[in-house]
């Protein structure tokens, strides 16, 4: 999604439509993920990124909203298998989310894989492009030179990514 104009110029509402409320904390109780999907939406935050095993509480909180829900597949490491992964994506996307972002396995990107890091992720976004369900990938650059960073996002084009 493009800017219209900079962060700087932006009211709040106008900032928060950009931004993804992260409730991803794997300690969060069922209350702390109430609470934080309740202030994401209360902000207007674009979307929540949750954790799967949240989705049937933040859906109903953001229904009827400008928030969406946005699921995490392999968070935090995208170091499952590549079918664990595609089965992943399809329950997320059967529960009715609005968009999916993949952690990226960075053991593959370190490890110079990028072919094998394409394929994986090709596999997982075909099915969010079949659903219309926009889909990012993740990267964790932290453990990443600049140079496999680009490799990474070079590879998430190629395959597809939003």
């Amino acid at each position: 999604m493009k800017t219209t104009k900079p962060a700087a110029e932006m009211t709040v509402a106008e900032l928060a439509a950009y931004i993804d409320h992260s409730v991803l904390k794997p300690d969060f109780t069922p209350d702390d993920v109430r609470r934080e999907v309740t202030a994401g939406v209360g902000f207007g935050c674009r979307t929540v990124c949750i954790n799967p095993s949240s989705i049937e509480i933040a859906a109903p909180l953001c229904d009827g909203t400008p928030t969406g829900t946005c699921v995490v597949v392999d968070f935090p490491f995208g170091s499952s298998t590549t079918a664990s992964r595609i089965a992943q994506t399809r329950i997320v996307l059967d529960a009715g989310v609005d968009e999916v972002d993949i952690v990226a396995n960075y053991g593959w990107i370190r490890g110079g894989e990028l072919g094998r890091v394409e394929d994986d992720l090709r596999a997982v976004i075909e099915p969010c492009h079949d659903a219309a369900v926009p889909v990012k990938v993740i990267f964790e650059t932290d453990a990443l030179t600049r140079d496999e960073i680009r490799a990474a996002a070079e590879a998430s084009v190629a395959a597809g990514a939003d």
